[in-house]
């Protein structure tokens, strides 16, 4: 079975502290929480954003520290011009249009007198690897295997619930 946000995140990904987990609507409280994660003691060599405010926020962090070049960043949602950015950011796409088609049947089919059961619709994402995602830790020595962020994910290596939101240098 693979490993969901859904079922890591409350156990091993709690939200940075002083971010504003998926409830953002301005990139500042995200670009302050992960600034002072890069200036401390053990600076995260990846992180993955929930949203794209927070990635956002995530990007102007990493580049006011002059960390873009050496911590991974995967962002979930895609960011208008982020193929631009020095990095180009890697991002878990969202279906937009065909998550507001669903929600739009389910809409009108309740509309319409539906009256079955509450059921769970999942429609997929896909990783669209631009460069970000793929920088690799620097460290003294990694265990076997252990790549950039998205190469684990692709080749299907086992990532440990945690190395979802942040990994520490080894």
């Amino acid at each position: 079975m693979p490993v969901t946000w859904t079922r890591c995140a409350p156990q091993a990904c709690p939200p940075i502290p002083g971010s504003c987990g998926t409830t953002c609507t301005t990139a500042r409280r995200p670009t302050a929480a992960v600034s002072s994660l890069l200036t401390s003691a053990e600076p995260p060599s990846a992180l993955f954003s929930s949203q794209n405010l927070i990635t956002l926020g995530t990007v102007r962090a990493l580049r006011s520290c002059g960390a873009q070049q050496r911590t991974a960043l995967v962002g979930f949602d895609d960011v208008p011009l982020a193929d631009l950015l020095d990095p180009p950011v890697t991002v878990v796409a969202q279906d937009v249009a065909a998550i507001g088609t669903q929600a739009a049947q389910i809409l009108f089919r309740r509309i319409g007198g539906d009256t079955s059961a509450v059921r769970q619709h999942v429609v997929p994402t896909r990783l669209v690897a631009r460069g970000s995602g793929e920088i690799r830790p620097v460290s003294r020595a990694r265990p076997p295997g252990w790549g950039g962020l998205v190469d684990n994910v692709r080749t299907g290596s086992q990532v440990r619930p945690t190395s979802l939101r942040l990994r520490r240098r080894w």
